[in-house]
């Protein structure tokens, strides 16, 4: 609302408008911040000197999210010990809450949520910790711990945790069936895409053809591909890189062509 003067000055003005906030892959309810502002106009003066700006731009003024990579800006957590310990916690709860007895009250749970942000602090070095502690254990509880892990992993979009699943795919540390699923799903949540990231991940496309199963190294080459596309299509790597990893797939594609012929058509398939 506003008020005009005989000279159709602006006297008084107020806002009132509404922010929906929804936390990045929470499974729990939006949040709602209203914003009431009020200015009103006290007096006005003749200007003496000529309002002059010091530099102007006329170029247009791109996001650059990099700048957020850390919301925390640098108060992460420096305690690695109780950083695994709550998150090893908060599984634990995960795994009570199938038995809980779910009311209208308890529909917007945040631990999931809070899992996924804890575990996004973690070096590579800390996922290789969390995953060897996880792993003890053969009891009905312990074993949903794990599952529980194994599909909170490639949701949550650091560069660590893809290193992780990097690793476990190469030394094969898990089943086929772990495999294809982390492969499947973390490009989709990668949360700060980045030609480094892709360099990384080049190695995908390289996994040893003698010890690993032919179904894991076509998704592997799929997953790859979503990466670059999820980086590229982000403005995220530039027309040379575009332009490597382009005729890196055709030279895959025609050398498996000479390669094997008929033999090896679904493998061509899926360079395609």
């Amino acid at each position: 609302t506003y008020t005009l003067d005989e000279t159709n000055t602006i006297q008084y003005l107020n806002v009132i408008g509404t922010v929906e906030f929804q936390p990045f892959q929470a499974l729990a309810e939006s949040h709602h911040i209203f914003v009431n502002q009020t200015i009103e106009l006290e007096e006005m003066v003749p200007i003496t000197d000529p309002i002059t700006l010091e530099a102007k731009t006329e170029d247009s003024i791109e996001y650059d999210f990099k700048h957020y990579e850390d919301p925390t800006l640098g108060y992460k957590s420096s305690n690695k010990s109780q950083l695994l310990a709550e998150i090893h916690d908060i599984l634990g709860q995960l795994t009570e809450s199938l038995s809980w007895e779910l009311g209208t009250t308890d529909l917007d749970n945040q631990t999931e949520f809070r899992a996924l942000e804890l575990m996004w602090w973690l070096d590579t070095s800390d996922w290789t910790t969390l995953y060897d502690t996880i792993k003890i254990g053969t009891s009905y509880s312990q074993e949903t711990i794990q599952h529980f892990f194994w599909d909170l992993v490639p949701q949550v979009g650091s560069a660590s945790s893809v290193a992780f699943i990097r690793e476990l795919i190469k030394s094969q540390r898990v089943t086929s069936f772990l495999a294809t699923g982390l492969l499947i799903t973390f490009p989709y949540h990668v949360r700060y895409p980045d030609e480094k990231l892709l360099k990384e991940s080049e190695m995908l496309l390289y996994l040893d053809e003698d010890n690993t199963k032919a179904e894991v190294r076509k998704v592997a080459i799929l997953s790859f591909a979503s990466l670059i596309h999820k980086t590229c299509s982000k403005g995220m790597c530039s027309e040379d890189t575009q332009n490597h990893f382009i005729r890196l797939f055709l030279d895959k594609f025609k050398g498996q062509l000479f390669k094997c012929l008929c033999l090896c058509f679904n493998v061509n398939v899926v360079y395609i």
